[in-house]
């Protein structure tokens, strides 16, 4: 898995999509399909290819009571290529404690993600750096 993050419209899902295209070259065209946390429902992130705004599917799986590092290791085990993710750890401390929990969510996937990503790339401004 490659997994992509960085803050909001940096850039993730253009280079994320530039990667997948180069790396299904040649293959099959019905060999994955891509989801969005943006416009998705959680439960299509099980099996797809590549996952664009994984924060956006674990707002929703908390928002109907599920409990999201469950619904992180279930995507890990359908073993997609790509993953998009917001850095929304930054700036001031929600108020909100539901706020609080979803960036607490945030940010373990995001550690759970890396630790089995084969490369990480933090992109920022479009360009993409790679982290490991």
């Amino acid at each position: 898995m490659i997994l992509i993050v960085g803050g909001a419209c940096q850039g993730k899902a253009e280079y994320a999509l530039e990667l997948a295209g180069k790396q299904k070259t040649g293959a099959d065209s019905s060999s994955g399909r891509t989801v969005d946390g943006e416009k998705d429902h959680w439960d299509q992130a099980f099996g797809a290819f590549c996952i664009l705004n994984l924060h956006g599917f674990i707002r929703q799986v908390m928002e109907a009571g599920q409990d999201p590092d469950r619904f992180v290791r279930q995507v890990l085990a359908h073993r997609p290529e790509f993953v998009t993710l917001n850095e929304v750890g930054g700036g001031i401390v929600p108020v909100d404690p539901a706020e609080r929990d979803y960036r607490e969510a945030v940010g373990r996937a995001g550690q759970q993600m890396a630790a089995e990503a084969r490369q990480v790339f933090r992109v920022l401004c479009g360009i993409p750096q790679c982290m490991k």
